[in-house]
């Protein structure tokens, strides 16, 4: 009943090629648990959960089939703004953040709440009129597949940002201009194609960060005395 549920709401706009990609997707969600929460898809070697059941696709507001944009004359111009809200906002100020919390032993405690809440409001700025309508076309439809409340609970992004790369900001020492362009990436540029060509990394940069990642993620020794509390176990699972 529910693979059917699903296919039906899609409605005639929905694609042969769709359809078959929704197929094991709906399938997996019939196997879920009847209180609603993870079904039994799992990411090999993890113990985090690969899909959620929830009213839609992707868990966002709107399936992915029923959104659609609208081509307003400001609707670039919103677009483009939604992305400097992100690059000036928390993508700014996180690193010297967390750097600062970490120097002083503290935990971020928001840093879930801070990041979530920057999508959460570029999503907002997006939909047209509560949806299914929004700014931007293929630019900045990728920040449309998101879900609050699993953001602040079970999304990997979130999870690792704050768990992982924030306590261990004060062992990434990048070149000047490059802690910018792995954030401007890490927040916009991985989200699609068209966003990883406009928010790219160097070469100089990409190697920075894999300089920081070996760190973190292969520590020799596993807790090096110079990291308080050693490395969060995120960071190499």
């Amino acid at each position: 009943r529910r693979c059917a549920t699903m296919l039906r709401r899609a409605g005639p706009r929905l694609s042969p090629l769709l359809a078959l990609a929704l197929l094991p997707e709906c399938l997996r969600a019939q196997n879920a648990s009847a209180e609603g929460s993870l079904t039994t898809t799992w990411i090999p070697g993890t113990l985090l959960p690969d899909r959620f059941e929830c009213e839609t696709f992707s868990c966002a507001k709107w399936n992915p089939w029923e959104w659609y944009p609208v081509d307003f004359p400001n609707s670039t111009v919103i677009c483009q703004e939604v992305q400097d809200d992100l690059t000036k906002g928390f993508a700014a100020y996180a690193p010297d953040m967390c750097r600062r919390l970490k120097e002083a032993n503290l935990p971020y405690e928001n840093c879930k709440k801070d990041y979530c809440q920057m999508f959460d409001d570029a999503v907002k700025k997006l939909v047209h009129l509560d949806g299914p309508g929004y700014y931007g076309r293929d630019t900045c439809e990728p920040f449309l597949d998101f879900n609050r409340s699993l953001c602040e609970k079970e999304y990997r992004d979130a999870q690792v940002f704050c768990d992982c790369f924030c306590p261990m900001m004060p062992f990434f020492d990048p070149i000047p201009g490059c802690e910018e362009e792995v954030m401007h990436f890490l927040v916009l540029g991985k989200r699609s194609a068209i966003l990883a060509e406009k928010y790219p990394m160097s070469p100089l940069c990409a190697a920075d960060l894999c300089r920081w990642f070996e760190l973190i993620g292969n520590p020799l020794p596993p807790n090096p005395v110079n990291i308080a509390y050693g490395v969060p176990n995120i960071c190499h699972v």
